[in-house]
């Protein structure tokens, strides 16, 4: 292990969805993975709230099973990727206990507006059109005593292909 500047791992949603297969093989049915775009409103400015965001696009991975954004509100990891099949780099990897959507839209407009060094690379990602957000999401039955699994997984996430923009905890 090497200390110092931190290797970023080019890596393509399938790559990562296999690795997580891989590691996670025994417990992965206690999780949901699924995708989704979402649009931010015309006047959008540092004003503007996460509720303003709009999830035009959610679906489960594997399936064109459509979901409302109701269904999104899980304990969960959230991957700021891409959808095509070109390794890239993964923008940033985080999670949340509760809510994943609510603390990935926080992220988004957070990035977007108030972190300068990273300001562009959230503006790159939302304007490509290859951008998709992941979200690997504890099942709702498996909510209360499972949680431990979404910080291990946000853990081997951040550990192997780490994010351009870490997390505080990174």
């Amino acid at each position: 292990m090497s200390i110092g500047k931190k290797i970023i791992n080019p890596t393509t949603i399938t790559e990562l969805k296999k690795g997580f297969d891989e590691e996670f093989k025994l417990i992965k049915h206690f999780f949901i993975i699924r995708k989704l775009k979402f649009e931010i409103p015309y006047q959008f400015n540092n004003k503007t709230r996460k509720n303003e965001i709009k999830v035009i696009e959610a679906t489960e991975f594997d399936s064109n099973l459509s979901l409302k954004e109701e269904q999104l509100a899980l304990p969960g990891v959230y991957v700021f990727g891409y959808k095509d099949e070109k390794p890239r780099e993964i923008l940033r990897i985080g999670r949340n206990l509760d809510n994943s959507l609510k603390r990935a839209k926080e992220v988004f407009l957070g990035f977007y507006f108030i972190m300068n060094d990273n300001k562009g690379k959230m503006q790159e990602w939302y304007e490509d059109d290859n951008s998709m957000l992941y979200f690997f999401q504890l099942k709702e039955e498996y909510r209360k005593n499972k949680l431990h699994w979404v910080k291990a997984l946000e853990c081997y996430l951040i550990y192997k292909y780490n994010s351009t923009v870490p997390s505080g905890r990174a």
